[in-house]
């Protein structure tokens, strides 16, 4: 799974290729690993979109709960 040019540890220089689209990336590595759910460590923001457009989508998918 690749999105612009990564190094070896996959990291990915945003000032140059931009933000990933994290909904379509994590749909990608779904697919390619028969995963049966997802669970996300970000901030709030990026955890519930990404929450949010898997579960949408049917697939099982868990983050924080940001309540405090």
């Amino acid at each position: 799974m690749s999105y612009g040019s990564t190094n070896s540890l996959g990291t990915l220089d945003t000032r140059k290729y931009g933000r990933p689209d994290l909904v379509k990336l994590a749909l990608k590595a779904v697919k390619e690993f028969d995963a049966e759910a997802v669970g996300v460590i970000s901030n709030k923001v990026l955890t519930e979109k990404v929450v949010y457009g898997l579960t949408s989508r049917g697939i099982p998918a868990y983050g924080a709960i940001f309540d405090s």
